[in-house]
């Protein structure tokens, strides 16, 4: 399903009425009743009881905003914790660092990567081990 859909037909919902939706949403009025006639045929049913003032859930499209809510609710935590996730580093690391610096500051830093410090003796601080 379009979730797309869903954000549409919860928005005619919310401000009862398609052309309100449609000027909130950015979109034309034609546009929004074809994703609500789109969720009808999905559904089997009608999903809003159409007024002169405007239009109002049917017993079925209470239902839907209901559930509509949680998917669009979960597809934006979802999207939200991948980015997150995509923003940070993993993998491995190898740090040459003084003691002290390798200890106290970098040790709780990002506790997805593994990091493996060498103190003693770090190969990448003396010059002649460096690579070109």
């Amino acid at each position: 399903m379009d979730t797309r859909l869903l954000s549409s037909f919860l928005t005619v919902v919310r401000v009862g009425g398609i052309t309100a939706a449609a000027v909130e949403l950015g979109f034309a009025q034609s546009t929004i009743t074809t994703h609500i006639q789109a969720l009808e045929r999905l559904v089997g049913t009608p999903l809003l009881d159409r007024h002169p003032g405007g239009v109002s859930p049917t017993r079925a499209g209470s239902l839907l905003a209901g559930h509509a809510q949680q998917i669009l609710d979960l597809q934006d935590r979802m999207l939200t914790e991948l980015t997150a996730a995509a923003a940070r580093p993993t993998g491995p690391v190898r740090l040459c660092a003084p003691e002290s610096v390798c200890a106290y500051r970098l040790a709780p830093v990002l506790p997805e990567v593994r990091k493996r410090f060498r103190t003693s003796a770090c190969r990448c601080s003396r010059p002649a081990h460096r690579r070109r």
